[in-house]
């Protein structure tokens, strides 16, 4: 075969491989985003939580997570280390919260490696408490009646 046929050939091999592997390639997968969080962003709470939780719309990478929740001042109420479970991380936080606003900030890693943040605002309600302590500090009826 003369050179320049061989040239040809060449460069039309190389276009087909080209064209063929772009044909083969899926379409770029969507990253992963924050489907939803307790409390949600905004909302303003009348009882006291016990943890926050976020959810993904994909599994998040063990071991990389991290969440702070701060009170108006500045100051973590985070009540140890967050744990991931799935596509659910979750966050306790301390016991005794004060009313005002409140933001939890998150970073986590996605299972295709790339980082997900955000800081999402809530407030506890004036007069807010568990339902818990609510009840213990009622009164029971023997209590009442003694």
């Amino acid at each position: 075969m003369p050179a320049p046929r061989r040239r040809i050939r060449s460069v039309l091999i190389a276009l087909l491989l080209a064209v063929f592997s772009v044909c083969l390639a899926g379409p770029a997968g969507a990253h992963s985003d924050l489907e939803s969080s307790s409390p949600k962003a905004g909302a303003t709470l009348t009882e006291l939580p016990t943890e926050v939780t976020l959810t993904f719309n994909e599994k998040v990478q063990e071991g990389f997570s991290q969440v702070a929740v701060v009170d108006g001042e500045g100051l973590s109420v985070t009540d140890g280390d967050p744990v991931s479970d799935g596509a659910t991380v979750t966050q306790p936080l301390m016991a005794k919260l004060h009313p005002g606003g409140y933001v939890i900030n998150f970073k986590v890693v996605s299972a295709d490696g790339h980082p997900i943040s955000d800081a999402i605002p809530f407030t506890i309600a004036e007069g807010a408490g568990s339902a818990s302590a609510t009840e213990s500090d009622s009164p029971t009826s023997a209590e009442a009646s003694a």
